[in-house]
């Protein structure tokens, strides 16, 4: 994935409407529980989908998508620091806090 196509996602994920998507189990269909009028709706597509298919979908919620996004941004610029910083011959005390802020917000992002 190219950086182009990463914006194309983020900003797809930012213009979908608030809320939260879910699979009931209840009913056995992927539903969206909107923000702004507080109510789930079922969600129907006329292509066959079956439950595996509609978890993934739930699960990958633009919420879900932009935290991802956020997490190859701040990985890439850490690794930029970190390379920059072994070419240049910086500090090597700065260069492993480097890594250890970024390893720092890798495990906060995948909580």
């Amino acid at each position: 994935m190219n950086l182009n196509e990463l914006e194309a996602l983020a900003k797809a994920a930012k213009q979908t409407p608030p809320g939260k998507w879910h699979w009931n189990d209840k009913y056995g269909e992927l539903c969206y529980k909107s923000e702004a009028d507080d109510q789930s709706y079922m969600m129907s597509c006329p292509l066959p989908l079956n439950e595996s298919n509609s978890r993934f979908i739930a699960a990958a919620n633009p919420e879900t998508i932009l935290r991802l996004i956020e997490l190859v941004r701040e990985m890439g610029e850490a690794l930029d620091f970190i390379l920059d910083s072994l070419v240049n011959d910086l500090d090597k005390k700065l260069v492993a806090e480097a890594a250890h802020e970024a390893l720092t917000k890798y495990k906060e992002l995948t909580k």
